[in-house]
């Protein structure tokens, strides 16, 4: 083998690796579009024209020159057909329209330079060429004339250069994307041209040289293979992304399933516990002080206070519990926060709070909220059983869009999560602790409150280097509000009112009735709205205030007060619930002048509530009517 023909050898593999890569590529990825098959097509006849071209460098006669220049032509118009079909589908169809022409025109002429002996593409005058080659040597070569039809596929390699020029300049214009791809094409073209003006001055002896084409081929074959692997590095990277944006969707989704089904069920353990805690309560009232049974209705009440405890980590976790927010300076709140904070935290955790003088405001719930930051806090010492740091930072960040946000960081430098972890960190009861070590819905707990509130969350962990929560909380334009001092219980839970009750669940009026009529007042209970407006056509006397549930299977407590205040405008009302719903307000807030009761409550604290809002409301509201209600 001639010393020129090992560089022709060398990019015969690199065509044909390229093509036997697009083309598994294709197969893999069945693109409509099919430019990874012409690619690979082209890669391939590119790679045969090489071998060709070595076997005239390697001939000996021009005989055996002719066959090997004739096999050449064929594969220069197959080739063009095939390059220009990958251009349009990589343009994206900007080619010229003659293109579809010249294509075919190509592959004719190819099979004639095959077939005829006539001397039209390929003649019998045999030619000797000799030339000195730096680094390569002395270079002897044999071929044949060629015939005159040879002008016509010589002319389709010019044209391919002009056609990828005209396609990457449309493409530059079109800007974005396009602009990317053009600039593999300009330089397509541009090696094309440095080909053939090396040929043409070699055939009309201005200079001495080989011929160079097949370098420009592999040349523009390479670089659109980079341009390809880019887009296919791009297009790997964004199935990635959609692949990922998917699975988080999926796995919000499960959360907002599971969470709807925590809600459904803690809102029925609600109404379940509301009359185990007042009955226990009453008969507790009823006993000696000595009576052993007092001690058996303690152990009653403690338990039912933990199922209600329970009750309102699934509500947090399902978003569907009651928000009481008011606008708030959260790094203040975190600074009253703090010595409980640490409290929780053993001495061989160093712990230290970053909060400015003043943030803007954020609407919130501070006890919930507060419950957040205790959750994370404890999280983060459960992480560090040997000691370290602990980090709580808020600040106020502006994203790119504009938008302004308040921002939590909690960071520790804890033992850390593996992904696996990760993924499943805000599920309910999953938790890696020991069994009887954790219930698995504190950081529950604190997804949902974070989402109720209308804020993001996100968590970052290394294994063995700690984890990192960044809570973002929108900012309010209200002014701060400072907490209001709590009320005191009423000195006399007794009174004389006339009340109804409406509640789905018949256990619960029942319960309030017997509460409240022990108290002395006159009480009404309805379970629907049947049996709501049969007490509202018989009972005469001035209705002073309302309980009502909030979420009911015919009727909601919203409709339930405005049926009532038709005939009764004066009347107050009480929402008794521990089920948010949109019927109080965004994301289950409540809002205004509304009275609310969580459920499950005691007996001591309905009484309590009732008496504060008839005397809250007493100025507006008419006095008892001294007319006992009808039987």
């Amino acid at each position: 083998m001639q010393p020129v023909a090992v560089p022709v050898v060398a990019l015969a593999g690199i065509s044909a690796h390229l093509a036997v890569y697009h083309l598994m590529l294709f197969l893999r990825r069945r693109d409509d579009e099919r430019r990874d098959l012409y690619f690979a097509a082209t890669a391939a006849l590119i790679a045969l024209y090489d071998v060709f071209t070595v076997g005239l460098y390697d001939c000996s006669s021009a005989a055996e020159g002719a066959v090997w220049q004739r096999w050449q032509l064929a594969t220069i118009g197959t080739t063009s057909l095939s390059l220009l079909y990958f251009v349009d589908a990589y343009s994206g169809g900007r080619g010229p329209r003659m293109g579809r022409f010249v294509a075919w025109v190509g592959p004719v002429l190819g099979v004639v330079a095959l077939v005829e002996r006539r001397g039209w593409l390929v003649t019998d005058i045999p030619s000797t060429k000799e030339l000195d080659v730096p680094i390569l040597g002395h270079v002897v070569y044999h071929e044949v004339e060629p015939g005159p039809l040879v002008l016509v596929i010589s002319a389709i390699v010019p044209y391919l250069a002009v056609h990828l020029a005209i396609v990457g300049v449309r493409m530059w214009r079109a800007g974005g994307e396009a602009r990317d791809r053009a600039v593999n094409l300009l330089a397509g073209a541009g090696l094309f041209v440095f080909g053939l003006a090396n040929d043409a001055l070699d055939t009309f002896g201005a200079i001495h040289s080989i011929y160079l084409i097949e370098y420009a081929w592999t040349g523009m074959i390479v670089l659109m293979g980079q341009a390809m692997m880019s887009d296919v590095l791009e297009a790997a990277a964004a199935k990635q992304a959609l692949a990922e944006s998917r699975e988080r969707l999926a796995h919000a989704e499960r959360l907002e399933s599971v969470g709807k089904l925590a809600g459904g069920v803690a809102h029925d353990l609600n109404n379940m516990l509301t009359p185990v805690l007042a009955y226990a309560q009453l008969t507790r009232r009823k006993l000696p002080e000595t009576a052993r049974e007092r001690e058996y209705v303690d152990h009653i009440i403690a338990s039912a206070e933990r199922a209600a405890a329970l009750t309102q980590q699934l509500l947090a976790f399902g978003r569907r519990q009651v928000l009481e927010v008011r606008p708030i300076d959260l790094a203040a709140s975190l600074r009253e926060l703090d010595p409980l904070l640490r409290r929780l935290l053993p001495e061989s955790v160093r712990f230290r709070l970053v909060a400015p003088e003043t943030l803007p405001a954020i609407e919130a719930d501070v006890a919930q909220l507060d419950q957040v930051w205790m959750n994370l806090v404890a999280n983060a010492r459960d992480a560090m059983p040997t000691g370290g740091s602990l980090e709580l930072a808020v600040s106020e960040q502006v994203a790119s869009t504009g938008e302004r946000s308040i921002v939590v960081t909690v960071e520790d430098s804890g033992t850390g999560m593996e992904k696996a972890v990760l993924d499943r960190i805000f599920e309910p009861f999953y938790t890696t602790k020991p069994k009887g070590k954790g219930t698995g819905l504190g950081l529950a707990t604190v997804h949902g409150i974070v989402k109720q509130h209308g804020g993001r969350i996100d968590v970052e962990s290394v294994p063995g280097e700690g984890t990192t929560f960044r809570i973002a909380l929108p900012i309010s334009e209200k002014p701060v509000q400072l907490r209001a001092a709590k009320a005191d219980r009423p000195a006399a839970l007794h009174g004389s009112e006339h009340i109804l009750v409406v509640d789905d669940d018949p256990a619960v009026p029942r319960l309030v009735e017997e509460v409240l009529a022990q108290q002395g007042y006159s009480v009404r209970v309805a379970s629907s709205e049947i049996e709501l407006r049969a007490v509202l056509a018989s009972w005469k006397a001035p209705i002073h205030l309302l309980l009502t549930d909030v979420v009911m299977p015919d009727i909601d407590g919203p409709r339930v007060h405005a049926l009532v205040a038709a005939s009764h405008p004066n009347v107050s009302c009480i929402y008794m619930s521990g089920h948010a719903e949109e019927v109080l307000g965004p994301r289950g807030v409540v809002e205004g002048h509304v009275h609310f009761l969580k459920k499950p409550f005691l007996a001591d604290d309905l009484l309590a509530k009732v008496r504060s809002v008839l005397d809250l409301e007493k100025p507006r509201a008419h006095a008892p009517s001294s007319v006992p209600p009808p039987a």
